[in-house]
């Protein structure tokens, strides 16, 4: 039987756009050799946003001691959080406590692009920050989520399964999943399966890893996601995965359809025409021309011309560019979503 649990702590419908952002590397705090403060930044691409609806921090934490015992500062863009320092589930295995906390940071957070997560922890044994998740929903008229976000930390030992059904309400729009967990050992193989479909599989790894996808992976408004923890064929210690955090829904999009248009080459440049097919405005177009693997050129377009047409010229030294293919390809945002085009062109 697995241990511990994930609860759905979020499961709506939203009239705005829901960013996620994710840092996976794990950082010690306190006990032997390490700091005692470190700092994690997350990054969240917010364009032109005026006001955030919601904001949902999420630290998975792992301690060898009990850590509603211990006193430790969390801070968020320099405001410490205090209204929930105890965490909210914590499953001991063979000595270590695996935690995770969930803070509604609503009341502090700023539009900013960036954000900070500061750890101060002096006791005499380490406290391990797993990963750090940030969930803001933000209004905008240009996009509607359903998305269901579950949160905890599940044990499975191998030989175990776990199906867990996830339901969203109904919307039509481009699927989106995340999945977060931690992989034991290199030899642990686990597999995901939606809706009787095998996903994606961790093999040949440790440490916290995720899943994400942002296209369509047959999300529903009923789901059934299993994970599967194969029985091993040597035995390893540890040897629990933990499943952390599950992301899931849909989001529909007003998104402009870019494209590469006229290319002429001459003596010294290429002039690139760079079109919008409809009248669709994207946040930033970048024109990149790649040689050989390299980027050799880059310009960023802030605000795209509102005729939907845009011609950039790219210098061409032909002695270093020889007669090798130029790859030119346009990347271009709205909101937290990105595209991106190619074209081969011949010098």
């Amino acid at each position: 039987m697995s241990s511990g649990e994930l609860r759905p702590y979020l499961i709506e419908k939203y009239d705005g756009d829901v960013i996620i952002s994710t840092v996976l590397t794990q950082v010690s705090v306190g006990g032997f050799r390490n700091p005692r403060y470190q700092r994690i930044m997350l990054d969240t691409p917010l364009s032109r946003v005026e006001k955030i609806d919601k904001a949902l921090l999420e630290i998975a934490v792992t301690t060898p001691f009990n850590p509603l015992n211990s006193k430790w500062k969390l801070v968020f863009d320099g405001f410490t959080l205090t209204r929930e320092f105890k965490p909210q589930l914590s499953v001991e295995e063979d000595g270590a406590y695996h935690s995770k906390l969930l803070f509604d940071i609503t009341p502090v957070i700023k539009p900013y692009n960036r954000h900070a997560v500061g750890v101060q922890f002096d006791g005499a044994q380490p406290l391990t920050i797993d990963h750090v998740n940030l969930l803001v929903f933000y209004p905008t008229s240009e996009v509607k989520t359903s998305v269901a976000y579950f949160s905890g930390m599940l044990l499975l030992k191998p030989g175990e399964t776990v199906e867990i059904p996830i339901n969203i309400k109904p919307i039509e729009g481009e699927d989106f999943l995340k999945i977060i967990g931690v992989i034991p050992s290199k030899q642990a193989k686990i597999e995901f399966y939606l809706n009787g479909k095998m996903l994606n599989k961790f093999e040949g790894v440790i440490g916290v890893e995720e899943i994400s996808y942002n296209d369509n992976i047959g999300v529903s408004s009923e789901n059934k996601l299993k994970i599967v923890h194969l029985p091993a064929e040597t035995k390893y210690y540890p040897n629990m995965f933990r499943l952390s955090t599950i992301i899931i829904g849909k989001a529909k999009y007003s998104m402009p359809d870019m494209d590469i248009g006229n290319v002429r080459i001459l003596e010294d440049s290429i002039e690139v025409e760079i079109r919008n097919n409809n009248n669709i405005k994207p946040d930033r177009v970048v024109l990149l021309a790649i040689s050989l693997g390299n980027i050799i050129f880059r310009e960023k377009i802030e605000d795209f011309p509102e005729n939907g047409v845009q011609v950039v010229r790219i210098p061409l030294n032909k002695n270093k560019a020889k007669t090798s293919p130029i790859t030119l390809r346009i990347v271009w945002n709205k909101l937290s979503r990105s595209r991106f085009k190619e074209k081969r062109i011949e010098l």
